[in-house]
């Protein structure tokens, strides 16, 4: 459903209220950079096989690996992410306010389809005193609630190399009870060898309202993806001589994974007299095998729990005669991994060489307050308390005992502060921190080949300075403007050995420094056309690092663009035609800590035209979408530190998709 128009984008974003800070405050009220995609750019004409479309044009953030499901998406919001190998790092991702990342700071949203998200929040910089361990940044999805009627919605999608998807929804609203229902099938054949997907994603929910004052919601999430195969990646050499082809390795070991995955979710929230409760609980099981490109271990099977909870009480009172808006809060998260490895024999698996039980457990305190000290000035304090207990137990003896247990304790502030020059125009600053534990696959991953948890890496600790600038003027057009500086210690980075081709170890550096500019605008140029522009600057560099007595500082951090541009138009008519036209800058960044091997800068474009077609209770919508119409040739995953020279995933060129969508009633 694409109804609507592009001159009312921005008034509608003006009045959206977030919750990444989990103080639900209007947009532009808010001391922190954040930024909104709603249905429209999630959901309007999209391919809706990743997060990457609608996310791609957030300043701040950079996506790397749309292309390859065996690895899933690689998000850096602010650099923090940069390092991961597979998934998401550092980043802490929420879905209707139920943690989807799991409490050592690793995501996977191989599960998640955006065509059941009607919002995305993106709070980009340090917030652990909001969220805890690996909050270097926040996205914060919200699905969609069933409209007043009943609706059905089937949407069919094909396109090049394969691409096949089919989605289903339906839901309403009856009394006091909302629920819908969503199914999608996705599969490629995938732009290079070895690089075949499919999966099965099912999500349901139920909402029901007893009275005014309170809500309960159940949230169902269930994904089956029984083939995401790994092409790999190659040299320069294997480039020129054909940029599509998969490495050699990964198709005699048959790389790749199969995933299981189901969620139950549940939440309450009340209002009553000046105060919020909100609990939630959850539980989540992921049964994943992969299979890696060489012998030694080169198989790993994982059988994941994940369950917690939490209470979060806020309250509105005076102080001093000045509005005092306050939260105090607990989460409790306990993660436990069963892992274990076998020799790869070509595909086939063979001894056991792991066996062990991996458990995080996660206990958090928070306090927040927002006081309006004048009618222009407003400020609030965050501070959260966060102890980790984490524990390995070796189950696999003939290499010794490997089991072993580690404490860790954090504090983590947070203050800020937001001055209204006009009614339409805010200038804020704000000092935050945060904390990232090593990921427990990372811990896992011992370069001395034994089990057990590398004794040698250390949590990262960071913390920012950030100034900023944005509003209104006049209604029609929407700025933002922050300034932000960040200090790192310990920052974890990855590498490989030769003896494990192609598995991940990880280790810290000393010290790294973060500077950066994001700026972004939306503006109506006139009824029915919009335009949206973003621009980031990034300027990261090791301060302290040596390898191999070799010093590194001064060196930039690989993975992350210098510059980073974005462009969108939005037209639409009345009479129901639209479409939306992307142009994307990525400058050049560096593939190895040591800056020697550099990834030149490209521009990619994106072409999406789609027309409604109404009758009565009937809506029909043809799409299709250009992607790359200008036919570059860039890297759509660049693997960091990768031994050998094998940094290289070739996106696609030009190439074409289409679908059509109806709906019913609604």
């Amino acid at each position: 459903m694409f109804s609507q128009t592009a001159d009312s984008i921005v008034v509608q974003l003006d009045s959206v209220t977030t919750s990444a800070t989990r103080f639900p405050e209007k947009l532009h009220n808010q001391s922190r950079s954040l930024s909104i995609a709603d249905q429209t750019v999630l959901q309007y004409a999209q391919q809706q096989l990743s997060l990457q479309e609608p996310l791609a044009n957030i300043p701040g953030v950079f996506i790397l690996n749309p292309d390859n499901f065996a690895q899933d998406l690689r998000i850096a919001i602010r650099g923090f992410g940069a390092r991961s190998s597979f998934g998401i790092r550092g980043i802490k991702i929420l879905v209707d306010g139920i943690p989807e990342s799991t409490p050592d700071g690793q995501a996977q949203v191989d599960n998640l389809s955006a065509g059941v998200i009607r919002e995305a929040e993106i709070l980009r910089g340090p917030a652990s005193a909001f969220w805890g361990n690996a909050a270097g940044g926040i996205i914060l999805l919200q699905t969609e609630e069933a409209p007043g009627h009943p609706f059905l919605q089937a949407r069919l999608s094909n396109g090049a190399y394969g691409f096949q998807q089919l989605q289903f929804k339906s839901g309403q609203q009856y009394g006091n009870t909302n629920y819908l229902f969503h199914f999608v099938y996705n599969g490629t054949d995938g732009y290079r060898p070895h690089s075949k997907m499919q999966n099965y994603l099912g999500n349901a929910a139920i909402r029901w309202r007893p009275d005014p004052a309170s809500a309960l919601n159940i949230f169902i999430n269930a994904a089956h993806s029984p083939i995401a195969q790994d092409p790999g990646a190659i040299d320069s050499s294997a480039v020129a001589n054909n940029r599509r082809q998969a490495r050699e390795r990964n198709i005699t070991f048959d790389s790749g994974e199969s995933v299981t995955q189901e969620k139950l979710a549940v939440t309450y929230q009340r209002e009553k007299n000046n105060h919020r409760y909100f609990l939630r609980t959850f539980f989540r099981h992921r049964d994943f095998a992969n299979r890696l490109p060489f012998e030694s271990g080169g198989i790993v099977n994982l059988n994941r729990f994940h369950a917690g909870g939490g209470i979060q009480i806020d309250a509105q009172t005076k102080l001093f005669e000045r509005p005092l808006h306050f939260s105090i809060g607990y989460d409790i998260e306990k993660q436990w991994d069963e892992r274990s490895r076998f020799d790869n024999l070509e595909g086939r698996k063979g001894n056991k060489a792991l066996d062990q039980t991996e458990t995080f457990l996660s206990n958090g305190f928070y306090l927040q307050q927002n006081l309006r000290l004048s009618p222009r000035w407003k400020f609030n304090t965050a501070l959260r308390y966060d102890a980790i207990q984490l524990a390995v137990i070796d189950n696999f003896l003939t290499d010794g005992e490997n089991s072993g247990k580690r404490n860790l304790y954090d504090f983590s502030p947070s203050v800020g502060a937001l001055f209204k020059i006009t009614e339409q125009v805010n200038l804020y600053g704000n000092m935050s921190s945060s904390f990232e534990t090593p990921a427990l696959v990372e811990l896992s991953n011992n370069p001395s080949g034994e089990g057990g948890f590398n004794p040698t890496l250390l949590p990262q600790k960071a913390a920012n300075y950030e100034i900023g600038f944005k509003g209104l003027w006049p209604k029609q057009f929407r700025f933002a403007l922050a300034l932000f500086h960040i200090n790192l210690s310990d920052e974890l980075t990855p590498y490989e050995l030769a003896e494990f081709p192609g598995r991940v170890f990880y280790r810290n550096a000393g010290k790294s420094q973060r500077r950066g500019l994001e700026a972004s605008l939306s503006a109506n140029i006139r009824p029915g056309l919009n335009l949206n522009a973003s621009y980031s600057y990034a300027r990261f560099k090791y301060r302290r690092f040596t390898i191999d007595e070799a010093s590194l500082a001064g060196n930039r951090l690989p993975g992350i663009p210098a510059h980073l541009a974005n462009l969108g138009l939005f037209y639409a008519t009345a009479s129901g035609f639209s479409a939306r036209t992307t142009l994307s800058y990525t400058g050049n960044f560096f593939a190895d800590n040591s800056n020697n091997i550099q990834v030149d800068n490209y521009i990619v474009g994106n072409l999406r035209v789609a027309y409604q077609f109404t009758r009565d209770k009937w809506e029909l919508n043809p799409f299709i979408g250009l992607n790359n119409f200008l036919n570059k040739k860039y890297f759509s995953n660049i693997r960091l530190n990768a031994f050998g020279g094998r940094y290289f995933e070739a996106a696609p060129g030009f190439h074409i998709f289409g679908g059509i969508q109806i709906n019913i009633g609604g």
